[in-house]
């Protein structure tokens, strides 16, 4: 049996018991699901709301729906993750995004290190990133996220340092690392409420920026005794953190 899909929409397409869906998933709706008057739809207001409502009257530009019910989805980790990701050669970031979000990931953020292959020009980047975050997007439908996560504007190696030191817990994942595991990390110390992780690219971390880990006092750990593929790292944590502290 299909489940019913699920959209998001803003808190004012929500009104009273009525809410309205516009646009690309309008015309999804409607051309793709072909759904019509009577089906029901689950809608997010990227707020952890969740509302099952039916539809009431449809079009490809608008479709009209009545509130049957509404409760807190449950789907959301009690973390905000957020995973700063090396850019990958080709399209690799593409999959990562997608299983990030699935895997709980609220933000997924491209860092340009040193050893970076891949390096967009600003006008290529911007032409991905909204792809990206359409990616990011069906894949919180898919998976019945509560909020909308987002894949922000890449940034340098000392910027995501900033955002690692202000996560309750920050971290680097680094394959030269034999002793201080994930699961060292993740059970030593009080539950974070935000966590934050770095995966380097196919190249590795480079001395000069593991050097600036330790001097900020950010812990590298082993993700395990084999080596793992830039776009595998990253999935791996998300799953960690979910079977270890969820």
């Amino acid at each position: 049996m299909a489940s019913t899909p699920l959209f998001f929409v803003t808190r004012d397409s929500i009104e009273n018991d009525r809410v309205v869906i516009t646009g690309a998933d309008a015309s999804h709706i409607v051309r793709v699901l072909r759904l019509r008057e009577g089906a029901p739809l689950l809608v997010s207001d990227m707020q952890r709301n969740e509302y099952t409502v039916t539809i009431t009257c449809a079009s490809s530009q608008r479709v009209e729906c009545a509130i049957l019910s509404r409760r807190v989805a449950d789907t959301e980790s009690p973390y905000r993750i957020t995973l700063y990701q090396a850019f990958p050669k080709a399209d690799k970031l593409e999959l990562v995004v997608q299983k990030a979000v699935e895997l709980g990931a609220a933000e997924v953020v491209p860092v340009l290190s040193e050893r970076c292959v891949s390096r967009p020009d600003a006008k290529s980047m911007e032409n991905r990133l909204t792809r990206l975050n359409r990616i990011a997007r069906a894949a919180a439908e898919q998976s019945g996220r509560g909020v909308l996560p987002v894949v922000s504007p890449p940034v340098p190696f000392p910027q995501m340092l900033e955002g690692l030191l202000a996560a309750d817990l920050g971290f680097a994942c680094y394959e030269g690392e034999r002793e201080y595991k994930l699961r060292d990390l993740l059970t030593d110390g009080p539950q974070p409420r935000t966590i934050a992780f770095f995966i380097g690219p196919e190249g590795g971390i480079s001395e000069p920026e593991l050097e600036l880990l330790r001097r900020h006092g950010l812990p590298a750990v082993s993700l395990g005794r084999r080596i793992l593929r830039t776009e595998t790292a990253g999935l791996y944590v998300l799953s960690a953190i979910s079977a270890i502290l969820e």
